[in-house]
């Protein structure tokens, strides 16, 4: 789908590999949708209005990516605007900090942020799953972590635990509610850790001269090639 399209009524479904064209703009206006599935991509903008969703792999698994950019223009409240993944696995590569809805990833499905990317804006809620930030990834907005079966794994050095929230980029970062988060490659400097748990594999791990506290809730696990 290319050039500009505006969505006023009912939905738009991308199927068997269908993308927004890399410099297309899709608008939906309220109370429209559009559902992601199949291998397809979003490679231009989306533009949410008012009351507006997206739906990625809504009945099926399959890979969806987006590489090109989803914001938010008229929206009075984060939860009036809606993107789930259901199943399956999405990877970013846009910017997508425009968006101020919220962001729902539902438990079994993987998401990855890659190098350039940064993740969405607005409410974020992780249910479960995988959530991997790649190195030279980064947020606009915090990442709350629901479900203690998450596997939240983040590359890169010199991260600061700021109470139960693992900071990354300008203040933004992973609110940890009793998730385990698998510190791969990435180094936890300093910070206090209240409940939950963090495990450490890889080349993750407590960085040089750390000032870490634990609460009575919290618990560290070095696993094998870990670093303290």
């Amino acid at each position: 789908i290319r050039d500009r399209n505006n969505i006023n009524k009912g939905s738009l479904t991308l199927n068997n590999g269908a993308s927004l064209a890399n410099g297309s703009t899709t608008n939906l206006a309220g109370g429209t949708s559009m559902d992601v599935n199949s291998g397809s991509s979003i490679d231009g903008n989306v533009v949410m209005n008012a009351q507006s969703s997206i739906n990625i792999n809504k009945d099926a698994a399959s890979d969806v990516t987006i590489s090109g950019n989803i914001s938010s223009n008229t929206i009075a409240n984060a939860a009036d605007q809606q993107i789930t993944i259901s199943n399956g696995s999405l990877t970013i590569s846009g910017d997508q900090s425009g968006y101020k809805g919220t962001f729902n990833q539902e438990d079994g499905t993987t998401v990855t942020v890659v190098d350039g990317g940064v993740f969405f804006g607005g409410d974020n809620f992780v249910k479960g799953g995988i959530f991997n930030f790649n190195q030279g990834a980064e947020l606009s907005s915090d990442v709350t972590i629901t479900n203690k079966n998450t596997q939240l794994n983040i590359f890169g050095s010199d991260k600061v635990l700021d109470g139960n929230k693992l900071v990354v980029n300008d203040g933004w970062g992973f609110v940890l509610k009793d998730a385990l988060f698998s510190g791969s490659d990435a180094l936890v400097k300093e910070g206090t850790f209240s409940d939950g748990h963090i495990t450490f594999e890889n080349q993750g791990g407590i960085a040089q001269d750390a000032d870490i506290t634990l609460g009575n809730g919290g618990t560290f696990t070095m696993s094998a090639g870990s670093v303290a």
